[in-house]
């Protein structure tokens, strides 16, 4: 349904405070804080600075582009090995390796012939188009 007048929508929320600090409910009990000897906290109850073990190990920020480029090293590498092992002519010269590697290159063969121009006059004929 098309208006020439826009479409007005009340803000349900307009009543309530918009600073970001919801509303105390006193149905919610919270756990009591345990002030063991590890817990982070003094007998004061605020945090202590003190803790042994309290911080994981953090790896330095400067080590992720080194480590970047020792893993792109190492994939380009063995890309690298995996193309020159393929392309590595069989050992063995004869037999079933050999059959197949004929067959690759007459295959291959075919595909250059239909990928490669040709001179006109080495073009078959075309069955009498009348040329």
């Amino acid at each position: 349904h098309v208006t020439t007048s826009p479409v007005v929508i009340t803000n349900p929320y307009q009543p309530y405070p918009q600073d970001g600090v919801p509303p105390a409910n006193p149905a919610v009990t919270l756990p009591k804080p345990d002030h063991g000897p590890n817990s982070g906290a003094n007998s004061s109850g605020t945090p202590s600075s003190t803790v042994v073990g309290s911080h994981p190990a953090v790896i330095p920020s400067w080590w992720l582009w080194p480590m970047v480029a020792v893993l792109a090293i190492i994939a380009l590498v063995a890309i690298g090995f995996g193309v020159s092992m393929a392309r590595r002519p069989s050992a063995s010269g004869g037999g079933a390796a050999g059959a197949v590697d004929s067959e690759r290159q007459r295959r291959e063969q075919a595909f250059r012939d239909l990928l490669s121009p040709r001179a006109p006059d080495q073009r078959p004929p075309d069955g009498g188009s009348g040329e």
